[in-house]
């Protein structure tokens, strides 16, 4: 847990970006960005920063809105496989051992995690999906950053009627020492707990 202190929390409502559009969308960070500060906060902690705006308006990183989670090239680290929804045949099933392995290692070693989660409030409310920054597992919960805000939180009790439905994680990676090539081309699954 030593390395809470080696990243920045920043919010997506953050005045700098909240208006600015996110690539080939009338999105705002503001209102959508919750993937893309998220992904802005891993930046920081792997040394080569960039801005929620920088990566919401680069057209290698989000399309018409969306994030292009396999784009993400970065030179210190790399997308590594997603878990979940869109990337998974086994759909919203997230191996929860692969997700604890990497929160136990996040920030002391190589790896990290976003957790999309899904969440559907009771008597019919809409359900809509959110991306936060795992940190660490707790007995009934798991810490993480929240976007939204910028601030940590355990995940559960703040959105308690939600469900993890996707899980993308990431590792260091320096591509010219690996071929050229992103850390998940041509790699099934990582490997549970000492994949690096």
């Amino acid at each position: 847990m030593n390395g809470i202190n080696k990243i920045q929390y920043i919010s997506q409502q953050d005045p700098k970006w909240r208006d600015i559009k996110m690539s080939g969308s009338q999105l705002t960070i503001g209102d959508y960005g919750c993937a893309i500060t998220c992904v802005s906060m891993l930046t920081d902690y792997y040394g080569c920063k960039q801005t929620p705006d920088q990566i919401g308006t680069n057209p290698k990183f989000v399309v018409n809105g969306n994030m292009n989670w396999i784009g993400l090239d970065f030179p210190t680290f790399s997308f590594r496989y997603a878990d979940g929804n869109q990337f998974n045949t086994n759909k919203s099933v997230i191996d929860n051992a692969l997700l604890k392995s990497y929160l136990s290692d996040i920030y002391n070693g190589d790896r990290s995690a976003i957790i999309q989660i899904t969440v559907t409030p009771p008597k019919g409310g809409k359900s809509y999906t959110h991306f936060l920054v795992g940190l660490w597992t707790l007995p009934d919960d798991i810490m993480v950053i929240d976007p939204w805000d910028g601030k940590s939180k355990p995940l559960f009790a703040s959105y308690p009627y939600s469900k993890i439905t996707e899980v993308c994680y990431f590792t260091r990676w320096d591509k010219s020492k690996k071929g050229g090539k992103q850390a998940w081309q041509g790699q099934l699954k990582p490997e549970a707990p000492f994949y690096r």
